[in-house]
């Protein structure tokens, strides 16, 4: 997740969103906004910038980030697979002919 290059801001949301469908907006959020921090700052200052917070707080972000999927790791058709097995429901909302999950 963190060395992945989005075109910008829009499309880096909508792959976050199209790939890990089982993150809720909240979660969403949280992990655009530390991969734009990490672009910002490296990972040990914006550490370092959060040290009065709760640590448990600050694994529980990065263990999440390392869990995302994204286009080089996982194929729509896996997703699609992921969700059959579950038995849960996927919705395609977006026009996504050219985003490979």
């Amino acid at each position: 997740m963190l060395d992945y290059k989005a075109q910008n801001d829009k499309t880096l949301l909508s792959i976050l969103i199209f790939c890990n469908p089982e993150l809720g907006p909240k979660r969403v959020m949280q992990i655009f906004g530390l991969k734009r921090a990490l672009e910002t700052v490296t990972c040990r200052e914006l550490r370092k910038m959060f040290a009065h917070y709760n640590k448990k707080s600050w694994y529980r972000l990065i263990a999440d980030a390392k869990e995302i999927n994204l286009p080089s790791t996982q194929s729509p058709f896996g997703i699609i697979r992921k969700h059959i097995t579950k038995f849960k429901p996927l919705r395609f909302s977006f026009n996504y002919a050219k985003l490979e999950c």
